[in-house]
């Protein structure tokens, strides 16, 4: 069966987005700090966790779901775990190297991040972040225990609770976000959103 000229696009886009992700991580490795290099680790922190969990909960009834709903909503907080990562050092050796959306908005963004005076990060929201990371550890162990700490037999009460907390962690990090974009406006430095890649 011959392969289509689409089909080759397509296979060359998704090998090329494969490629840079690869780029990606090898030089947050190289040129990261400890703190990048921790929060580039945080989903194996965090499937390590669950795996523990999962074998915890194995026995108590409901658990495995519950676990399994706060394990995937791990992803839904991406920008919490990401942008620790993209210090004014990571930020400056990607300029170039094709793995930003904007080149001139990462220069302009490790430019703001060195005039914090703060090694080049946003040690706020680096903190933030590690006290994000707790509060789903703890979430992950609530999970398990939750018929015994809520007493009661039916849990359905802790798909609302815990998701209405999700979304609400989920908004206090996107303002804060929009917060220090404005403040690097105000400074000088006109950059956009940072969103969810270095640029």
């Amino acid at each position: 069966m011959r392969m289509t000229a689409s089909n080759r696009v397509s296979g060359d886009r998704r090998g090329s987005r494969e490629d840079g992700g690869f780029r990606g991580l090898r030089l947050i490795w190289r040129t990261g700090g400890r703190w990048e290099r921790f929060f580039l680790l945080c989903p194996l922190w965090w499937g390590i966790y669950m795996l523990i969990l999962l074998v915890v909960s194995s026995p108590v009834s409901g658990g495995f779901a519950r676990l399994l709903v706060v394990g995937f909503s791990f992803g839904a907080l991406l920008d919490v775990w990401l942008t620790p990562v993209f210090s004014s050092t990571v930020l400056r050796a990607s300029l170039g190297t094709g793995l930003n959306r904007d080149d001139e908005n990462a220069r302009l963004f490790a430019e703001y991040l060195d005039s914090l005076g703060q090694e080049g990060r946003w040690r706020f929201g680096n903190l933030l972040s590690l006290a994000y990371l707790g509060v789903m550890f703890g979430w992950g162990a609530i999970a398990v225990a939750f018929t015994s700490i809520a007493g009661m037999e039916n849990s359905w009460a802790f798909y609302p609770l815990y998701l209405a907390f999700v979304v609400v962690l989920w908004s206090i990090y996107r303002l804060l976000l929009r917060r220090l974009v404005r403040e690097a406006r105000r400074a000088g430095y006109p950059i956009q959103h940072p969103g969810r890649s270095p640029g």
